[in-house]
């Protein structure tokens, strides 16, 4: 059996407008094997890059006036961190 989760009026309305640009941009509703969070610029659905999660990442901390180092291991606290600087 499914684990329930609640979701928030936020991430609701965000999920919503990732179905209407998926149907906007392949003409289709997403299917249970289509990615969630699809790259744009391809014609087909393709699951985003490592590259392209980093720049979204960092783009977003950013612009939220955050570290994206710092971000990122909030996300993905064990993996390897793309944006610490090596010693």
């Amino acid at each position: 059996m499914g684990r329930k989760v609640k979701l928030s009026a936020e991430l609701i309305r965000g999920l919503d407008q990732q179905r209407l640009d998926f149907k906007k941009k392949f003409g289709r509703e997403p299917g249970p094997s289509d990615p969630l969070f699809f790259d744009p610029d391809a014609d087909t659905p393709q699951q985003l890059t490592d590259q392209q999660v980093n720049d979204g990442i960092r783009d977003a901390a950013l612009a939220a006036g955050l570290d994206p180092a710092r971000a990122f291991h909030h996300i993905f606290p064990n993996d390897p961190n793309p944006f610490m600087e090596e010693e």
